[in-house]
């Protein structure tokens, strides 16, 4: 079985996380690395992909094939799902012009929804795509480089998300799944399954999209160059890629319509399955779902392990220079604390929006 092993590769916000295992389940060999994101400006969210997205793949593959003694040559497929729906415009060459704009927590583009939703008005906008405009649509974020940073956007041949830039990185194809495509409002026509000419004309320009796929397609083979990077071998099928939580859903058996899944990571975030599209709903996505023949509805907030983040790194200072010198784990440490409030936490309460809303 070690002959024909499966990888898997998620590449998250604030951590990467890798898996190697056998065609039945059996888990062979894991591996997770940490890193952060820049926040420039207040309502900014950035990541280097070349750096951070590219150099965890790299990073993940050599670990696990080192880690479960094997070669790049026993490894039959790559799996790939990522941070999104995320914005990086790269050259031609295929490099980074600037660091990539990320999901819903940039909130930079607030003013190219209000542009939008007064040219074209907020419901047809919402018909189109199947849900409104909101900081997680990649759309807006566009227009927001075409009017503040044009001189990227001249330069620019590629506009990707985390996993399009990733697997072009790997086989050189140009890709976009659906579900995610769906994110790109209001770029997709969520009836016809396809970019929608106009809006892509007058938003994008002459900048080619992603060609869409579903995320059960091999869309291309790991290239030569690609094979050196991670040790990989070259040819190996890689698959169309989607979003983290949607990747998460369908590996915990969310597959049929009525299907429920609540995800929490750095954001908490609901996927449920349908079997046909709703109404469009300023309160929650509607997407095709990363599997043919299906849709979801999806909602959540932008800050949940980022915001037990912020706290652990602004006031456990004493309890994570303990954990650096070989203590417990802050986290641990913290949560410890946390169980000896009393109910009610004596009247204190918080809202999860350090980011702003999400849905």
């Amino acid at each position: 079985m070690r002959d024909s092993l499966l990888m898997g590769i998620d590449v998250g916000t604030f951590g990467s996380k890798g898996v190697l295992c056998t065609p039945r389940g059996q888990v062979v060999a894991v591996h997770s690395v940490e890193h952060g994101l820049a926040v420039p400006r207040p309502g900014w969210a950035e990541q280097d992909a070349d750096g951070v997205w590219w150099g965890d793949v790299c990073r993940l593959t050599r670990a696990l094939l080192s880690q479960a003694g094997v070669t790049g040559e026993q490894v039959v497929a790559l799996g790939i799902s990522a941070l999104g729906p995320d914005l990086v415009p790269l050259d031609a060459a295929g490099q980074p012009l600037r660091p990539a704009i990320l999901y819903g927590v940039d909130t930079r583009a607030t003013a190219e929804i209000a542009a939008l939703e007064e040219q074209y008005g907020a419901e047809a906008l919402g018909e189109l795509g199947g849900h409104y405009l909101n900081s997680q649509a990649v759309g807006p974020k566009i227009l927001w480089l075409r009017r503040h940073e044009p001189e990227v956007l001249a330069r620019t041949r590629y506009l990707c998300t985390a996993s399009t830039f990733l697997i072009l990185r790997l086989t050189g194809e140009y890709v976009l799944d659906h579900h995610t495509g769906a994110l790109f409002n209001p770029l997709y026509d969520r009836k016809r399954l396809a970019w929608d000419a106009g809006m892509v004309a007058d938003i994008v320009g002459d900048i080619p999209l992603p060609r869409l796929v579903f995320s059960d397609e091999v869309v291309g083979t790991v290239s030569p160059w690609a094979a050196e990077q991670t040790g990989l071998r070259a040819g190996t099928p890689v698959n169309g890629g989607n979003i983290d939580a949607v990747a998460e859903a369908v590996g915990v058996g969310v597959v049929q319509p009525g299907d429920l899944m609540m995800m929490f990571g750095t954001t908490t975030f609901f996927v449920l399955v349908l079997d046909q599209p709703l109404p469009p709903s300023r309160l929650v996505w509607n997407t095709p779902y990363i599997l043919p023949g299906l849709h979801n509805l999806e909602f959540g907030t932008a800050t949940t392990g980022a915001f037990t983040r912020w706290f652990r790194d602004n006031f456990a200072q004493p309890e994570l220079a303990a954990q650096a010198a070989g203590g417990p784990e802050a986290y641990s440490v913290l949560t410890a604390e946390a169980e000896r409030v009393p109910p009610g936490s004596q009247g204190l309460v918080v809202l999860p929006y350090l980011s702003g809303e999400r849905s």
